[in-house]
């Protein structure tokens, strides 16, 4: 199967960065938000290659938020939420986990 590309939403960089500013400046450590974020980053670019694999999401919210056929994964305690069309996944926004559920 050949890869898929990968696009992220301005929202979705905008919720990284968040959390990088949080981990950071709240937690003074400014090496594990790094840390944390790079390992983030590597989850939503192996998308490319198993994203599409996953099954579309029943949750009712996040199919009313975001639409049908509507995905997430996880790393730690974020849930990456994001569609995928033709050969493309779309990153929607990474949010705590407990805000999906």
């Amino acid at each position: 199967m050949k890869p898929y590309f990968v696009k992220i939403h301005p929202a979705a960089i905008k919720d990284l960065d968040a959390l990088y500013c949080h981990i950071a400046d709240v937690y003074m450590a400014p090496f594990t938000a790094r840390k944390y974020r790079d390992s983030l980053m590597e989850v939503i670019l192996a998308l490319s290659r198993y994203g599409p694999m996953l099954a579309p999401s029943q949750n009712e919210r996040l199919i009313a938020l975001y639409g049908p056929g509507v995905r997430t994964t996880t790393y730690k305690k974020m849930s990456i939420v994001y569609l995928v069309a033709d050969d493309t996944v779309y990153v929607l926004r990474i949010l705590p986990g407990q805000q999906i559920h």
